[in-house]
């Protein structure tokens, strides 16, 4: 259903950050079951299905949009509700923080992102400049996780792989129920 999350991340202090079908990106406290913070947008540009969404180590927000420019990752300063991020990707659906240690093929943190047709890592800077230090062609990518030798565990819709950067399937397992995540 529409309104229920579509995206969750256990974050500390038994919080869960969420995403909603109904535009709602929160933290919610897992023993009052009530938010600490929500939003559906900042400055009038409102969420259109945010599939998934990370608090950054600099406390920024960023949201993965299926339908916002036919694809968008938006990083959101929360206190001020400024935009100072983005990068387009059809029907974006997942982001993941990548230190500047952990990121590939350059000095800068990355965002990890997927959506319809790619995987990519694009570097992170919020002063300004912002360029893909690796992607890969893919089909219908709902998620994507860096895993063991800097191999890419991704999940497809119908079926999860395993990939090595140079987009080499390395296995694959048919998810019959369309296992998203």
């Amino acid at each position: 259903p529409a309104s229920g999350p579509i995206g969750v991340r256990w974050m500390p202090g038994n919080q869960i950050l969420a995403t909603f079908g109904t535009g709602e990106v929160g933290l919610i406290d897992v023993a009052t079951k009530t938010w600490v913070w929500k939003t559906s947008g900042y400055n009038g540009d409102w969420f259109q299905s945010p599939y998934d969404a990370e608090i950054l180590p600099d406390g920024n927000l960023a949201v993965a949009m299926r339908y916002n420019n036919g694809g968008r990752i938006s990083v959101y300063d929360r206190a001020t509700g400024t935009e100072v991020w983005k990068h387009y990707l059809s029907n974006a659906h997942s982001v993941h923080f990548r230190t500047a240690e952990q990121s590939y093929a350059t000095d800068d943190p990355t965002l990890l992102v997927g959506g319809w047709g790619n995987i990519r890592e694009v570097a992170y800077r919020t002063n300004g400049g912002q360029n893909v230090t690796w992607q890969v062609r893919s089909e219908y990518t709902h998620d994507a996780i860096v895993v063991e030798d800097d191999r890419i565990l991704t999940t497809e819709g119908y079926y999860i792989q395993k990939i090595d950067r140079a987009g080499t399937q390395l296995w694959r397992r048919n998810t019959p129920d369309e296992d998203r995540r």
